[in-house]
């Protein structure tokens, strides 16, 4: 029977990310993924990854190296664009 847990949650970060009462929600929202240990990948609408990046990332999850938590942290961050600080978070 294959493991059908999920191995991370991905959000797309549009505009309103950015307000004060977005930012408190996202927090939350990591926070308690986080307590369960389901890391929570965030990209802004306009730098999300391609499916390769993601597969790979993915893989690491479900198959460790050495017995560590190998791709347990966020994908690595892009350069951002100007009006984009959050993207890679």
């Amino acid at each position: 029977t294959p493991d059908m847990r999920p191995l991370a949650a991905i959000e797309l970060d549009g505009a309103s990310h950015g307000r004060d009462r977005q930012r408190r929600a996202d927090s939350n929202k990591t926070e308690a993924l986080a307590q369960i240990g389901l890391p929570l990948w965030r990209f802004t609408n306009d730098a999300i990854p391609d499916s390769a990046h993601l597969r790979q990332r993915l893989d690491a999850l479900a198959n460790p190296v050495g017995g560590a938590k190998a791709g347990m942290t966020e994908p690595p961050a892009k350069k951002a664009p100007a009006n984009s600080p959050r993207l890679g978070r």
